[in-house]
């Protein structure tokens, strides 16, 4: 890369490495030696965010260029652009199945988050959730691929997958605890566990079985 690298993510397997740089383009590195395998160059501006497929054959770069693309991670040959919109991307993930692929971007006209999700096979737009919050910059599936968690320093929101439905938005407030009125049907929900202390909400992470956030 001739300028800064802004996305690492080891593949499946462990055995290479992408990186995606503010030089537009993406390189997989062979992680033994360090060499390169793959330089992909369909990006017109910075790449931010990069995820791997779960069986390892497929990278999604996110670009500042308001696009996301799948390309096949040996050839670099382009499968899907999802384009068309005055957006960042801030951040990519793949369901578990690898079959959706969901997008948190940014709408330049109002800098509120967009939720994107589309089919990774066909291409066909899935489901546009737009989030009345500012720069939600990561996006996480749950392990059962229902939900789906994004959050911000001050903001966790949790949506429903296939509705797109927002099942609950919990705001930073040191110090803070929340129980879920519904915890029996959504265990993930209700926390006893004491929320905060510091200046906000750093990174969310589901647990193995999805029962816990």
């Amino acid at each position: 890369h001739v300028d800064w690298v802004k996305a690492v993510a080891w593949s499946p397997d462990g055995t290479r490495i992408a990186s995606g740089s503010d030089d537009k383009t993406v390189q997989v590195w062979e992680a033994s030696s360090g060499r390169v395998l793959q330089t992909y160059r369909g990006h017109s501006n910075g790449v931010q965010t990069l995820a791997w497929s779960p069986d390892g054959t497929r990278i999604a770069s996110g670009s500042w260029d308001g696009t996301v693309q799948i390309w096949e991670a040996s050839s670099g040959r382009t499968l899907h652009t999802y384009s068309g919109h005055a957006k960042e991307v801030q951040s990519l993930a793949w369901s578990p199945d690898g079959t959706r692929m969901a997008a948190s971007v940014i709408d330049l006209k109002t800098d509120k988050t967009v939720l994107d999700i589309w089919s990774t096979t066909s291409g066909e737009d899935l489901l546009t959730v737009h989030l009345d919050v500012m720069s939600l910059d990561e996006v996480l599936w749950s392990p059962t691929g229902k939900y789906l968690a994004l959050d911000n320093l001050q903001t966790i929101v949790i949506v429903d997958s296939q509705s797109g439905m927002v099942i609950k938005t919990i705001n930073y407030s040191p110090p803070m605890s929340f129980n879920a009125p519904n915890a029996s049907q959504h265990p993930w929900l209700a926390s006893n566990v004491s929320l905060g202390g510091g200046f906000g909400f750093y990174s969310v992470a589901w647990s193995p079985n999805g029962a816990f956030l």
